[in-house]
């Protein structure tokens, strides 16, 4: 009986061996194709808020303060849009692919028009 068992044990590994050693390949290549990670919201498949209140416009809509602490600086361009923006305005954030220097940002003021502006990360606001 127990040489029975023995042949059985071993006729399962001989077949379910070519499966293993196909899984086992196809897990190689799909690790061959893991991007790198390169920032905080782009690791692990995280992916940014929607988007977050406005805490603070300052120095004529040149700085930008949401409601998390983060700070982030206007690209010239869009200046004069940002300076109507207001505390507790909603702004949507999303990462320009092609963006203009170290703008990587766009927000998007969903309050009445929808106004963009490009924006980089300057920091956190002391609080």
């Amino acid at each position: 009986m127990s040489g029975l068992r023995f042949s059985i044990a071993v006729a399962a590994l001989l077949v379910a061996s070519p499966l293993l050693a196909t899984s086992a390949n196809a897990q190689d290549t799909s690790l061959a194709n893991v991007r790198p990670c390169v920032s905080d919201w782009g690791c692990g498949g995280v992916r940014p808020p929607l988007g977050f209140y406005i805490d603070s416009v300052s120095d004529g809509g040149r700085y930008i303060t949401l409601e998390d602490g983060t700070m982030w600086e206007v690209q010239i361009d869009f200046r004069a849009v940002t300076g109507a923006w207001h505390r507790d305005d909603f702004v949507e954030v999303r990462q320009i692919l092609a963006p203009t220097g170290d703008y990587e940002w766009l927000f998007t003021n969903t309050e009445g028009q929808e106004w963009r502006a490009a924006v980089r990360f300057v920091g956190r606001a002391r609080r």
